[in-house]
């Protein structure tokens, strides 16, 4: 799997976080990236980290993903960034969504956590998914 076949599968989790009216709620519009602009202002969500492996039988072609997606808050203690994380959840895990070129098998919440930064102000979510894909 080259890093240019990733891109149908970050582009379909943009889709379904953009789209989702719970998400909607929490977060002001347009402020879910994978490049974060310089001064956003917060609460937003960055797409992380993502990597493949070739998850291959004698019968099928697959891959197997991992995405982080990290939620960046300011608010106060851990309300906000609790509830970004739950409506992250709520949108990809264990949900059927449409990739284009692919067909997904398997979209999965396998790890969470949430730290206080170095500033001393913003909390920094991360979910991390396991996503099963294979080829239409």
């Amino acid at each position: 799997m080259s890093a240019q076949s990733l891109w149908p599968v970050q582009a379909a989790v943009y889709a379904r976080l953009s789209g989702d009216e719970a998400l909607g709620g929490l977060l002001p519009a347009n402020r879910i990236f994978d490049a974060v602009p310089a001064d956003s202002p917060f609460p937003y969500i960055a797409l992380g980290d993502m990597s493949a492996r070739a998850a291959d039988t004698q019968g099928t072609s697959g891959y197997d993903i991992t995405l982080d997606i990290d939620a960046y808050s300011r608010g106060t203690g851990m309300k906000e960034a609790r509830a970004l994380m739950r409506a992250v959840y709520d949108c990809l895990h264990n949900q059927s969504f449409t990739v284009e070129g692919q067909t997904l098998l398997l979209c999965l919440e396998v790890e969470s956590s949430c730290s206080l930064l170095a500033d001393g102000r913003t909390r920094r979510s991360t979910q991390r998914f396991h996503l099963v894909t294979e080829p239409v």
